[in-house]
């Protein structure tokens, strides 16, 4: 990835339907999370809180999401990986 300033939301899509489902009023039902471990209090936190900066060749992000989880990103070279642990 080129260096530069980026964010990240993540959510585990547990049933597979390729969205983050919610109950009635809208609070998500499936685990999530965003970078710097940000948190939002009536929505998602904003945008200047979950921005970090990739200037090496490498850098590790863990979030912690909001059902006890880690999602593990790796930015290297150009490419990204990720997963829980």
């Amino acid at each position: 990835m080129p260096y530069g300033s980026y964010n990240i939301k993540a959510f585990h899509d547990e049933n597979g339907n390729n969205k983050l489902d919610t109950n009635f009023w809208g609070i998500p039902t499936e685990s999530y999370g965003f970078s710097n471990n940000a948190d939002g209090q009536f929505g998602p936190p904003p945008f200047s809180k979950t921005t970090f900066t990739i200037n090496a060749p490498e850098l590790v992000i863990e979030i912690d999401n909001d059902m006890g989880k880690v999602l593990h990103c790796l930015a290297y070279y150009g490419r990204v990986q990720s997963g829980l642990l």
